[in-house]
């Protein structure tokens, strides 16, 4: 196998968490001799400017991508792969003999894997264009300093979310939204005022933007994401998560799958292992967004009270920490809230009446 990588050694713009889950399916990522911050503890802040803080069963690893990108290119070298510092610009052919235009010639190729993000210059070649409703835009900052406490925070009619992810020796504060709801400029202002408020200093700061996929349920359900001599990967294929934009466990999944469907000397067979897989998560998951931040619950907000009952509900924040850990899926999840919602509305209850709640805290408006 050859790898073409025209940027090696790069830092890639994303907050860099690894869920509990991913982490329990590719143990080698809490194994490795790589820096890392493991993360205990997750703030998360309402719309409204509620606070709460959520002690993790299960703890967070958050990279460096420029040290897990060197980690698995370093996998896949050992295991036999030619990393091949090099640009593809344009290719040609047909399956089992396609040629690959670079700087240094043309390449010849069997099979193509597309692993080239959001930003795939090959996509209308190979399937069908994303639309502007497909994408989101991610911006931040990598900011000196570290915690070991990561932050979430929702805000007023904005679907999407800011976060604060503490690396080893930086931040990694960011924002995301749909790309057609706002222009960058506008996002990086809204940003700027997040970090000021939350006590930290950009100035000086390095400032990266990017690109995600952020499909609906039409998009994940029509998908082609492999065909005769070809597939895509991870946010190649689309494959993030339309709630939260995390994309590192599909990425590693969809590359586990597609290596066993090879191995097999079956690669058709990639296709329907995604569609039985995780697939479904996402198709959910796409079903549940425009809810989840806009939604509204008992006279407000959705995420206003998912916070509010978090602060007086044990049960709720149970559900909470399971979905961080990514042990509790989206196809499953309306059934367990609906089954543990008297249970948090008596706890919600109790609380009240005793005066009982956990940390929370009101920012001024």
């Amino acid at each position: 196998m050859r790898i073409f990588e025209e940027k090696l050694d790069w830092e890639k713009p994303c907050g860099g968490g690894v869920t509990n889950k991913a982490l329990a399916e590719y143990p080698f990522l809490a194994d490795a001799v790589v820096e890392r911050n493991w993360i205990n503890t997750c703030e998360l802040v309402s719309p409204a400017g509620r606070r709460i803080s959520l002690q993790l069963d299960h703890a967070i690893a958050i990279f460096s991508r420029r040290l897990l990108n060197n980690l698995l290119r370093d996998r896949a070298q050992a295991a036999g792969a030619t990393v091949i510092h090099q640009r593809v610009t344009a290719i040609s052919g047909e399956p089992g003999s396609w040629q690959l235009s670079t700087r240094e010639g043309p390449q010849f190729a069997d099979y193509l894997i597309f692993s080239t993000g959001a930003r795939n210059p090959f996509r209308a070649q190979f399937t069908q264009p994303w639309g502007p409703g497909d994408l989101m835009t991610a911006i931040g900052y990598y900011i000196p300093g570290s915690s070991r406490v990561a932050t979430v925070r929702f805000l007023p009619n904005f679907e999407g979310y800011f976060w604060l992810f503490p690396r080893t020796d930086h931040y990694s504060a960011g924002i995301c939204g749909k790309l057609e709801a706002q222009a960058t400029a506008d996002l990086r202002i809204l940003l700027e005022r997040l970090i000021r408020e939350e006590g930290l200093d950009y100035q000086n700061s390095t400032f990266y933007a990017h690109v995600l996929p952020n499909l609906n349920g039409f998009s994940f359900q029509n998908a082609t994401f492999s065909g005769a001599g070809w597939a895509m990967l991870g946010d190649a294929a689309g494959f993030v998560d339309p709630v939260t934009g995390e994309g590192l466990r599909y990425a590693l999944r969809s590359a586990d799958l597609l290596a066993r469907a090879l191995s097999d000397n079956r690669p058709e067979k990639y296709a329907s292992a995604v569609r039985s897989d995780f697939l479904p998560e996402l198709i959910t998951a796409a079903s549940y967004a425009n809810r989840f931040y806009h939604g509204s619950f008992c006279g407000g907000a959705l995420l206003d009270r998912m916070v509010q009952m978090a602060a007086y509900s044990e049960e709720m924040r149970t559900i909470l920490r399971d979905l961080f850990a990514g042990s509790q899926g989206y196809t499953d999840l309306r059934q367990r809230v609906g089954a543990s919602l008297p249970t948090i509305l008596k706890e919600c209850g109790t609380s009240l009446l005793w005066g009982s709640e956990t940390k929370i805290s009101v920012s001024p408006a």
